[in-house]
């Protein structure tokens, strides 16, 4: 792809992804350079380059894919990385606070955690993201991704609900869930607040 005429990567990171990391079909697209409209897409890797950055056409790209690209595979590889966080990293935390996953937004399934890791207490926070925030103080908030940075910041749904609830957890190891391939590119703004760990279908990150 770095050698396709009229196309080239925006950034050293990027181009060192674009050489190095992903698995790219025959059939990708090129805009030239219009980052925003560049698409890199396969069964297993998916990988959009804004610049500038339009969160919400990022947003409708990312769940775009994941309706066309969810591999059920890929959620149990993350789930199990997720897994040797909580029992191997992360050393004497007891109460975890989960999310329920949305199937139809393709979020990683959590809900087999618990029975796999019986000495820790988990909490499944409510469908209702309207409801009040949990009160009780957590060792580990685990929130789901729709896309994140290589510097650890998600990317939601733009409601800033998760982004609110974690202010009032200023302790809690903050551990985003998601798939490799909705790794992105924008500009964090004030409000967002970074993970402590992302764990994905391909990688464990610590930040």
């Amino acid at each position: 792809m770095a050698g396709e005429e009229g196309f080239e990567p925006p950034n050293a990171w990027t181009k060192t992804m674009c050489l190095t990391t992903w698995p790219l079909p025959n059939n990708y697209r090129s805009y030239g350079s219009d980052y925003s409209k560049l698409a890199v897409s396969s069964q297993t890797a998916i990988m959009f380059y804004m610049l500038p950055t339009d969160k919400n056409n990022l947003r409708r790209r990312l769940l775009a894919a994941a309706q066309r690209d969810y591999s059920q595979s890929a959620g149990l590889l993350a789930l199990d990385r997720l897994r040797t966080v909580l029992e191997k990293d992360a050393v004497g935390m007891k109460k975890i606070l989960l999310y329920r996953a949305n199937r139809q937004w393709r979020e990683v399934d959590l809900s087999t955690l618990p029975a796999s890791l019986p000495g820790l207490e988990f909490t499944f926070l409510s469908d209702n993201k309207s409801t009040k925030f949990p009160v009780e103080q957590y060792d580990a908030v685990v929130v789901p991704l729709l896309g994140f940075t290589d510097s650890g910041f998600r990317l939601g749904h733009g409601g800033g609900w998760y982004d609110k609830f974690l202010a009032t957890q200023p302790k809690a190891l903050k551990i985003g869930v998601g798939f490799q391939s909705s790794l992105v590119d924008f500009q964090p703004e004030r409000h967002d607040i970074a993970m402590d760990v992302i764990v994905t279908d391909k990688s464990t990150c610590y930040y």
